[in-house]
């Protein structure tokens, strides 16, 4: 792979015409006599930001000039012509892929020529460079708007669609949101979307048109562009409060949401370029530094009222949770139950919600020449908050889950500029060329915990220690045994009274760990202090409503979690992205030539757990090794006519059986200093929490003893990272050194390549906008080799069947009555791909007729491999193949003055599967039939080989000029939406039936935009835009159809309105 990518990179620096950086812009003029009008041929056109020259050009034989590769701002002009006045264009705004035409620069004679002509520029409200739609929005306009982020300033575009709900999905023109992309200075966001709003140069949208050089996206693109070094130091510091917690349930302030911000900017030079006399120019090195610190007392207050139980009731709740229950009802109750209305009390935020955090963006500028520039930069961005759960609003909200998201980026790009010639009689074929290279890499962490015990698993369902006495009792009949000797051969047979050890007691000792839970079974053992019937076994506590280790109390009727719940979760994940785009530009007489290119890896690894769980499972497992008693000769005493009756009494010992002894109870025995085959029997709940931990399991024991209790990849079961990139046959075969399924199972790493040629010219007065886009996709895992088998299954071409319907292909799979001993004479039908056929080759609509169990057979190459969590291996897979998918892009625009324009564009946009495609191999472990995977009923699998998304974009706009201060604009769009992802039941299945995503979904959207653009006339501006919009799709999200599907009512598609259709918008 990397030597194909080196391949490209050599082809593409060996064409002398390359493209801009993604997000990158131009300026456009011509400089000329201010007299005659003649142009002026070699004149110096310099950018300044921050007082630093950072970009430059010479003009041409007719006086214009071109100046590429800029970042996105705004940037002072400067011209120069010897014997004629300095001319200084003040506020150019550059805009990413977008071209910015200043007007003539009209140069005088005989003045003073120590003065600049000073003249401010003026955005022309019509753009001649129209074939995008979207708007941009630069830091002076954010600086004035009441939302502080990107997101609220894209939603402030006409076409973009987002919830109310805090989230930050953005839905452009009625696609889903996984099909818009944001690019923070060229890097493509994986991760937090936050910056501090000082760093924020400008946000542009493209909601359609968009450039070859955007790829991989159906929906539309946000670009945001943070602010470079200055030439000059300035900087600032701001304070935003609305108000303060005042004690645990109060704030003081403007609001309830209690939101606090201190933020602040530092921009200055490092080194200066110096003239010949040493006196300090332009800034080489310069840098810009912004952060923010945050804090929430609640993000997100309700709209209805909030309430909490008073202090003092709440108090009682806590150290009284259970009380006796009444003559009809044994066992106990949670007092919880009777707490009335007037136990409450209105609070004016939701409890223990606050959300704290920074975030942090910089950037150094090297200005090595007025041809070559490189800058390094960065953000970081940390957020901690604890997530409001309802169900814990009024018992509970001291356990609300604690989620830390950490994300980092950053990147190093390098851009030059190469020079006209100035012979005017070799004058350059290829003009106004540039090269620019980028390399990013960035990182998202996240992991969601209890705030107290975090990653010490044993702790979260720890109630107390339970000490069990247990004495040997004989049995109340008569039964004979048979005893053996070392070889199994029957020695004797004895009949009598045999032993059994029994529980005679339970003794509780509360823990500190969580307090209020073993407050609920101190409370139990106080009800029943004087019953030891309710207290003598584990069965007794849990069986009358008290709590062991790794229980939880029952709900509140079954609406609110009851005191002292600890969230049985522990998550973490981390995304890490590698980008490298190489891209530039160059003018060939009326053309301008643009050609980049993109590489990207991921990685991807998550682990999650449900802790509580793991204390049952513990105690399950000990001690199976030593269930029987043992019939060995020797093992047991008799005690002759001690039953009564002449009839002896035996007292045996417990058999150890090694096939029964698994790998928890052997490090656990370890742990404690016992020998791994003592018959001593381990009272598990009676050491404390910490004698064990999640390493003394086997994956297996957890897949299988704890089904859905655990979920990883990239991670072992133990939560640490995996080295390396397992295979595939590692999952299914390596074992460790005790001989145990290690289950490692790889991180996804999916690689997408991308290269684009786009052509800009223009005929008569048409301005043509031509591109090609080829994409490259390898999700670089195994996928199925048949979603219909997870088995390898045999074809026609493989077996001699005598009477072969005619119209059965040779590559048809065959499917008999019984797929453990299939026989030619028991042929049941054939498949061609998702097409079914009986016995005869007749067409049919429902597999399930061809088996009486309504699960097809097919004839499997090994019928004796037919148990999944047995038998599936390597040989049902294959390697993912890559997919190529190629996008045109055309569109125009049609001057029809320098009043009115037409535009218009077709776009075919592709983009990789964006969810439900990593291969899952834990999910096909615990297969059932009816579709169940190990994460729970219902749950679809992933389907590792889901292709590409499509999207068919048109556009036809007008825009007028109303006046020298204002313009309307108004388009028409339509889109098609083709293979979006869909989860579905794959039916005929062996061995069963089962969910999983499929690109079976479509959609189309109609809608216009009117937009308005008032330009400020005094102390006014305005910019408006009203969208009519009509989305109609057979899915919202991927499991828009899981309740259809798992009903039974088939993989049914029908056109309804999106949940994010909007018919009428003004923004």
């Amino acid at each position: 792979m990397l030597k194909k990518l080196a391949v490209f990179v050599t082809v593409l620096l060996s064409i002398s015409m390359v493209y801009a950086q993604s997000g990158q812009g131009t300026i456009k003029g011509k400089m000329v006599d201010k007299e005659t009008g003649e142009p002026l041929p070699f004149a110096n056109i310099v950018v300044m930001k921050g007082g630093s020259q950072v970009a430059g050009a010479q003009t041409d034989f007719d006086g214009k000039f071109t100046i590429t590769a800029l970042t996105p701002g705004v940037y002072d002009l400067v011209a120069k012509y010897v014997g004629y006045q300095d001319i200084k264009i003040n506020s150019v705004t550059v805009s990413g892929g977008k071209i910015t035409f200043v007007p003539d620069l009209k140069a005088g004679q005989g003045v003073d020529l120590a003065e600049f002509q000073v003249v401010e520029f003026q955005e022309p409200l019509i753009s001649k460079d129209q074939t995008s739609s979207g708007g941009t929005v630069t830091r002076e306009n954010i600086a004035k708007m009441p939302g502080r982020s990107a997101v609220s300033v894209a939603q402030t575009v006409g076409g973009v669609f987002s919830k109310d709900d805090g989230s930050t999905d953005l839905n452009i023109r009625g696609s889903r949101s996984s099909g818009t992309d944001t690019y923070i200075d060229g890097i493509k966001v994986r991760g937090s979307q936050n910056l501090p709003n000082s760093a924020i140069e400008q946000v542009s949208v493209i909601t359609g048109g968009l450039p070859a050089q955007f790829g991989d996206v159906t929906g539309g693109i946000v670009n945001i562009t943070t602010r470079g070094a200055s030439k000059e130091w300035f900087g600032g510091i701001e304070y935003l409060t609305s108000g303060f917690k005042n004690g645990e349930d109060g704030i003081i302030g403007l609001d309830d949401h209690g939101f606090n911000l201190f933020g602040f900017s530092l921009s200055g030079p490092i080194m200066f370029h110096k003239d010949s006399a040493g006196n300090k120019k332009d800034a080489k090195i310069g840098f810009f530094l912004s952060g923010e610190l945050q804090y929430d007392v609640d993000p997100q207050p309700n709209a209805v009222k909030n309430y909490k139980v008073k202090d003092g009731v709440m108090e009682q709740l806590n150290a009284t949770p259970f009380s006796g229950g009444s003559d009809f009802q044994t066992g106990v109750v949670n007092n919880a139950q009777f707490v009335k209305k007037e136990d409450l009390e209105e609070i004016p935020f939701r409890l223990n919600a606050s959300r704290k955090g920074m975030n942090l963006a910089g950037k150094i500028d090297f200005n090595v020449s007025s041809s070559i520039n490189i800058a390094i930069g960065g953000s970081f961005d940390y957020n901690d908050r604890n997530r409001f759960n309802r169900r814990n609003a009024l018992f509970n909200s001291q356990n609300n889950q604690q989620d830390i998201q950490r994300t980092w980026r950053t990147y190093a790009r390098y851009t030059q500029r190469f020079a006209n010639s100035t012979d005017e009689e070799n004058a350059s074929v290829i003009k106004d060329a540039f090269i620019s290279f980028q390399a990013d890499y960035s990182n998202f962490n996240r992991t969601v915990q209890d705030e107290n015990h975090k990653d010490q698993l044993n702790h979260y369902g720890y109630i107390g220690k339970f000490t069990t006495t247990r004495i040997n009792t004989f049995d109340q009949n008569v039964t004979s045994q048979v005893i053996v000797d070392q070889n199994g051969d029957t020695v004797r047979i004895i009949t009598g009274f045999m032993s059994n050890p029994n529980t005679i007691n339970y003794e509780f000792e509360s823990g500190d760990i969580n307090p209020i839970l073993s407050n609920y079974t101190q409370s139990y053992y106080d009800i029943f202090a004087g019953d030891p019937t309710f207290t003598s076994t584990i069965e007794g506590v849990q069986g009358n409503g008290g709590l062991v280790n790794g229980d939880v109390p029952i709900d509140v009727y079954n609406m609110f979690n009851a005191m002292g719940t600890v969230s049985n979760q522990y998550f973490k994940q981390e995304q890490t992205q590698f980008r490298f785009t190489g891209s530039g530009s160059a003018s060939l007489k009326n053309h301008s030539i643009q050609i980049g290119f993109e590489y990207e890896q991921r990685n991807e690894r998550s682990y999650t757990v449900n802790p509580v769980g793991l204390w049952t499972l513990g105690r399950r497992l000990v001690n199976t090794q030593i269930a029987e008693r043992s019939n060995l000769d020797g093992t047991y005493i008799e005690f002759p006519g001690a039953g009564g009756g002449g009839i002896s009494q035996f007292l045996f010992e417990q058999a150890y059986n090694a096939n029964e002894h698994n790998q928890f109870d052997k490090n656990l025995r370890k742990a404690l200093g016992l020998p791994e085959t003592s018959l001593d029997w381990i009272d598990f709940d009676s050491y404390g929490p910490d004698v064990w931990n999640i390493g003394m399991f086997t994956p297996d024991e957890i897949y299988t003893g704890a089904r859905g209790a655990m979920s990883n990849f990239g991670y072992d079961h133990t939560g640490k990272k995996l080295s390396g990139n397992p295979s595939l046959d590692d999952f299914f075969t390596k074992k460790d050194a005790n001989g145990n399924y290690t289950r490692e199972n790889p991180s996804f790493q999916p690689i997408y390549i991308a290269g684009y040629l786009q052509d800009k010219f223009a005929f008569d007065d048409l301005i043509f906008n031509v591109g090609v886009r080829i994409d490259r996709y390898d999700a670089n895992q195994s996928v199925l080799k048949d979603k219909f088998s997870l088995f390898p299954v045999k074809t026609v071409a493989e077996l001699d069947i005598p009477e072969k319907p005619a119209n059965i292909g040779d590559d048809f799979v065959v499917y008999v009555n019984d797929a453990t001993d299939p026989k030619v004479t028991q042929i049941t039908g054939y498949r061609d791909g998702d097409t079914w056929y009986n016995a005869d080759g007749e067409e049919i609509s429902d597999p399930a007729i061809l088996h009486a169990s309504g699960i097809p057979n097919p004839w499997l190459v090994d019928p004796n491999k037919n148990n999944v969590f047995r038998d599936l291996d390597g040989a049902s897979f294959k390697d993912f193949d890559p997919q190529v998918n190629i996008s045109p892009r055309i569109s125009f625009s049609f001057p029809i003055s320098d009043e009115a324009l037409f535009f218009a564009h077709y776009d075919i946009l592709t983009q990789r599967p964006s969810s439900g495609n990593r291969m899952d191999l834990l999910s096909y472990l615990n297969f059932n039939q009816g579709g169940f995977n190990h994460l729970g009923n219902n749950t679809a699998f992933n389907n590792p080989d889901l292709k590409a998304e499509k999207t068919i974009d048109y556009e036809l706009g007008f825009q007028q000029k109303l006046s020298s201060h204002s313009a309307v604009k108004l388009s028409a769009f339509y889109r098609e939406f083709r293979d979006q992802i869909q989860v579905s039941q794959i039916i005929g299945a062996f061995p069963g039936n089962y969910f999983t995503f499929e690109n079976k979904d479509f959609g189309t959207v109609k809608g216009m935009t009117v937009s308005y653009d008032l330009r400020r006339k005094g102390n006014v501006t305005l910019r408006a835009a009203y969208t009519l919009q009509f989305a109609d799709g057979t899915g919202s999200s991927t499991t828009t159809s899981l309740g259809l599907v798992s009903s039974g009512n088939g993989n049914l598609r029908t056109l309804v309105p999106l949940n994010f259709d909007q018919r009428h918008a003004i923004v």
